[in-house]
């Protein structure tokens, strides 16, 4: 769905919920516009889409005894782990890839290592990553790191496609954001049926990754054995 035909969608609604410019009898596009922009946003950020993950295979390589490392522009955040041992952060050595344990700034500032070794943690710090230990020379192999993460949403163009895999959650969330802007007493309800909306469509996503999750795990033990 491009962004004007979710517009297109949303205007007439909204019309009819009475969120409407006074003098104009109309929805100001202004106002649709930002409402858009924040459900898509607030989506993104609240749920791990899949539709907004990206798989990064080269976000960066590593430089003996140095610990900072940008995150690309449209990095927002790592999804969240649903496992302890669930890693977003990969390091490939030239011939094994392994993961990174994500540990808070404070303790890392605490318990880091100063000495150059092959790097079991990280942190995110102004928008970068931090290695700990600083990488070594990994017998002349710079270290490849590689991630899963979750792509930020600044902007929407008119011919934008909107990766959100529901419309009905784009539009509860939307109508939501406008009756906050027009201090309607309907938006708690609207609020809540958003939610609602955002949970299904989670839910629905959970079912259909939940066979290919099946796959990996058995695939993993294949391995193993």
């Amino acid at each position: 769905m491009t962004y004007k035909d979710l517009l297109n969608l949303l205007l007439p609604r909204a019309k009819m919920l009475g969120f409407v410019d006074q003098e104009t009898g109309q929805v100001d596009a202004a106002e649709a516009d930002l409402a858009i922009l924040n459900t898509v946003m607030g989506l993104a950020d609240g749920w791990d889409l899949d539709a907004y993950m990206t798989v990064a295979d080269n976000l960066f390589i590593t430089s003996v005894g140095e610990r900072r490392y940008a995150l690309p522009r449209d990095f927002l955040r790592f999804p969240r782990p649903k496992h302890r041992h669930d890693y977003h952060l990969y390091l490939y050595d030239n011939s094994d890839e392994f993961g990174l344990d994500y540990v808070d700034p404070v303790a890392f500032m605490a318990t880091r290592d100063t000495a150059n070794g092959t790097p079991s943690a990280f942190t995110v710090s102004e928008g970068d990553i931090l290695l700990d230990p600083p990488p070594n020379a990994n017998s002349s192999n710079n270290y490849i790191g590689r991630a899963v993460y979750i792509k930020r949403i600044t902007s929407l163009e008119w011919r934008d496609e909107i990766l959100v895999p529901s419309t009905t959650a784009l539009l509860d969330g939307a109508l939501a954001q406008l009756a906050i802007l027009h201090g309607s007493p309907r938006a708690v309800d609207l609020f809540t049926l958003a939610r609602q909306s955002g949970e299904r469509m989670i839910n629905h996503q959970a079912r259909i990754r939940q066979p290919f999750q099946r796959q990996t795990s058995e695939r993993r033990r294949t391995r193993r054995g």
